[in-house]
């Protein structure tokens, strides 16, 4: 069965070129010339991926995709001109799931498309997730030097980032090493350095990089997602393609997955 595809753009020249390119590539493909025509649309056609231009006349995209984050888990990519990047960290706050350049190759767009269709079965399992950080010990910061303290003992029930910790909004690394903590949709250091935002329970980096996921108070780095998004937010000429690895372990090693970098080395 075809996926199916939503496209809102208001340029009718834009909009149906990518009709035809996409129904070449056999997906089902709906179309709305603007925001709340997108909305209706999207509910009508209930498709697998949405694609939405960031400036639209009433309802833009940065809108839109507000409204239907909060009806839909599918994912929403945003399609912009190389002048709207400024938007961009909006929109991921918002909910969007990646942005494409309009001056993106086809084949690459194709390519985002296809791998965002496929992110479910591609998703780190439960289960390592579940090994991917440690039970009891701990270290807390102490708030006054801006550094890492003592080691604590903690129950399996009190582990950090639970509400019944004491420093329910800080973020632990896998390996047990005080990392930041959390303000909002934002993620600080003791020192004053802003290193990330938070969308839902994924981490990303200022310039939009994924960092990794929020598990129990622990941040902890999905290879998969990486491998995926490695590209996501780089210009569009050096979105060629991520780089693969035979062998699991030097690319877990490369991204920190046993032993994440602290702030200073981001």
């Amino acid at each position: 069965m075809s996926k199916k595809i939503l496209i809102v753009e208001d340029d009718s020249d834009i909009r149906a070129a990518l009709v035809a390119w996409l129904e070449d590539e056999d997906f089902e493909v709906a179309e709305a010339t603007d925001g709340v025509d997108g909305l209706a649309e999207f509910k009508r056609f209930q498709p697998d991926l949405a694609l939405l231009d960031m400036n639209m006349p009433g309802l833009n995209g940065i809108e839109l995709c507000t409204v239907l984050r909060q009806i839909t888990d599918v994912p929403l990519i945003m399609f912009t001109a190389a002048g709207d990047l400024d938007a961009v960290e909006e929109a991921i706050a918002r909910g969007a799931t990646d942005f494409v350049l309009k001056d993106t190759g086809f084949d690459e767009l194709v390519n985002r498309i296809s791998g965002h269709l496929n992110i479910e079965r591609q998703n780190i399992s439960k289960a390592e997730f579940d090994d991917a950080y440690p039970a009891q010990v701990v270290k807390t910061p102490e708030p006054q030097s801006g550094g890492i303290g003592q080691t604590i003992e903690l129950d399996a029930a009190d582990g950090p980032g639970t509400p019944e910790s004491p420093f329910a909004g800080d973020l632990w690394t896998w390996s047990g090493d005080y990392f930041g903590f959390r303000d909002g949709q934002n993620l600080w250091t003791y020192e004053g350095r802003h290193v990330g935002r938070f969308r839902r329970d994924e981490i990303f980096r200022p310039d939009g990089l994924y960092m990794g996921d929020l598990v129990d108070g622990r941040l902890v780095v999905d290879w998969h997602k990486t491998a995926r998004r490695a590209s996501s937010f780089t210009p569009s000429e050096n979105r060629g393609g991520h780089t693969h690895f035979a062998d699991r372990e030097p690319f877990d090693m490369m991204l920190g997955y046993k032993d994440f970098p602290g702030p200073d080395q981001i």
